[in-house]
């Protein structure tokens, strides 16, 4: 996969909305079409052109004949005069105009065959309608191949496919179906070129220095995944300076959450973790995150109780405490998907405050700062606030939205959080389309 397809295809993962709101926008106003616009029954037949006449004797037996003679009778099967024949022998309510647009023939290339489709309002109409229609069909074609003193027309159409049930079409020719499934891959395409001009006009931020002007906090470092249980160089900076923005206390909970859509806090959480280990700092994790406990995937303890378990009272902290490579962590719990706003419930201050007093630094992965007012009351509860901003994918409206919503009373910083290494190669052009498009 090249740089530039893994760059879209991260644009579409960022911004799936797009996608599926576009998608599901035009299936609902298809359907609303098909509903109000009544539908049509499609009947059709087969016919083959013969030559039994004196054209037969010729060297190749009349095909050459037939299959010039085929096109034109194509033709002639949309003939008012040959639709309003049918029309006054079914007694239909319909100008002959009208049904012979409805009637679709078509010569198959290189054969002596001829599709004929019509469609009518009812089942039962298309195919009493296809049936008439063969046969006035026949006898036009043999009246104009009558040769005066021949018995035998030069040649003549012999049904070979009869009309058979009926399908439900549309007034533009596809069943309903195709009709649904085509509207949602276009309205998807839409949603998805949509993402990428929404990417392309507003830009990521990449340089930590406008990050600091869009959100007014300062810039604590810049960050990558943390490997194992070893911290990178920027993790371990950034948490120093962190404690230095706190006064350099011993002990307090700092709140992460992300500018973006939640992914980075998480992953920002546990480098921290990892770098307060090395300096001897343990520190406890919690996931609050329970609507989307990206945390608890990353540490597999999605099965085990956590603080959605401890909040409706089936578990308590000691139980729901476990130990993995960054220290103690409290994950979101098995039962995090048994409450639809678990961050108001009345018990979370009391567990917050627990913790607090048991444990030196509490590293508290929220959810993101503009998923909520409560989310942003649990935030002002804390010593220090950590705001992810990720790098190439954040942009500065998000960045300046999240800003705004921002609890006054800690202090906060931002800290640039990258899926590699800041080390690493900065050929960005072909993982990034907008800066593509921008040079």
């Amino acid at each position: 996969m090249t740089g530039a397809v893994r760059a879209y295809a991260r644009i579409l993962r960022e911004r799936w909305r797009f996608v599926a709101v576009a998608g599901l926008g035009a299936l609902a106003v298809t359907a609303i079409v098909l509903l109000l616009v009544p539908s049509l029954y499609r009947s059709g037949f087969t016919v083959f052109v013969r030559t039994p006449g004196e054209v037969s004797q010729v060297e190749d037996g009349g095909d050459s004949y037939a299959r010039s003679r085929a096109q034109s009778y194509a033709e002639l099967a949309h003939s008012p005069d040959l639709a309003a024949r049918v029309v006054r022998n079914l007694g239909l309510d319909t100008s002959p105009e009208e049904f012979a647009g409805r009637v679709t023939a078509t010569a198959r290339p290189g054969t002596v065959l001829i599709d004929v489709t019509l469609a009518a309002p009812t089942a039962r109409e298309a195919n009493l309608a296809a049936a008439a229609y063969a046969g006035e069909f026949a006898e036009t074609v043999q009246s104009l191949e009558s040769v005066p003193g021949s018995v035998l027309p030069r040649a003549e159409l012999v049904v070979v496919d009869p009309p058979g049930r009926p399908t439900r079409v549309t007034e533009w020719g596809p069943p309903p179906m195709y009709l649904l499934l085509g509207a949602l891959l276009a309205g998807a395409l839409l949603g998805a070129a949509a993402a990428v001009l929404r990417s392309i006009h507003a830009p990521s931020l990449r340089d930590p220095r406008d990050a600091s002007r869009v959100a007014g906090l300062p810039v604590l470092g810049t960050i990558g995944v943390p490997t194992g249980r070893t911290s990178p160089v920027d993790a371990r900076l950034t948490w120093r300076r962190l404690l230095s923005l706190l006064g350099d206390p011993d002990r307090g909970v700092i709140a992460v959450t992300d500018s973006g859509n939640g992914r980075c806090a998480a992953a920002t959480a546990l480098a921290l973790a990892a770098a307060a280990r090395t300096r001897g700092d343990v520190t406890l994790l919690v996931d609050l995150d329970l609507d989307s406990p990206e945390l608890s995937r990353r540490l597999d303890g999605g099965d085990g109780a956590g603080v959605a378990d401890v909040l409706l009272g089936d578990a308590t902290v000691p139980t729901a405490l476990s130990v993995g490579p960054w220290g103690p962590v409290l994950t979101a719990g098995s039962a995090a998907g048994r409450t639809s706003d678990p961050l108001r419930d009345s018990g979370l201050s009391d567990l917050l405050d627990h913790l607090r007093a048991d444990h030196r630094w509490v590293l508290l992965a929220c959810p993101p700062i503009r998923s909520g007012a409560r989310a942003c009351d649990v935030m002002a509860d804390c010593d220090a606030l950590v705001v992810t901003v990720r790098y190439g994918v954040t942009t500065e409206p998000e960045l300046h939205e999240s800003a705004l919503l921002r609890p006054a009373r800690p202090v906060a910083g931002l800290v640039v959080y990258s899926e590699r290494e800041r080390g690493a190669s900065t050929s960005d052009d072909a993982e990034h389309p907008e800066r593509m498009r921008a040079t």
